[in-house]
């Protein structure tokens, strides 16, 4: 589900593709830096989790690029959120908000309480 969030910017579910840029910007974070890209890769094969990214680009552009990520663990009726990260230059500008808040909506449409 993309979902446009302002100019040139994009709510999506995390795909293979994206996956060197979220480990890229995971390397930014010192407690995040023990998963290595073959983690994040191993996501899209567990049917608990639950990874979003912000793209900065148009959803035609081939030089969209992830500028954050999130994502949660679907365990039993609550979400576990196991990642919350944006790239060092787009910090303090509200995108790492906006990530949890998209990851809690929905959690919610999941029916998950936590």
């Amino acid at each position: 589900m993309l979902e446009l969030i302002a100019d040139h910017m994009i709510v999506d579910h995390m795909k293979e593709k994206d996956v060197e840029d979220v480990w890229s910007i995971s390397q930014a974070y010192p407690y995040d830096s023990r998963w290595t890209r073959g983690m994040f890769e191993q996501e899209f094969h567990i049917p608990i989790s639950r990874f979003l990214v912000v793209r900065h680009g148009t959803q035609e552009s081939s030089d969209s690029r992830v500028i954050g990520y999130g994502g949660y663990w679907k365990m039993g009726d609550q979400a576990h959120i196991v990642h919350l990260a944006v790239e060092p230059g787009w910090r303090r500008q509200g995108i790492g908000s906006l990530i949890l808040h998209e990851l809690l909506r929905r959690a919610k449409e999941e029916k998950l309480s936590k």
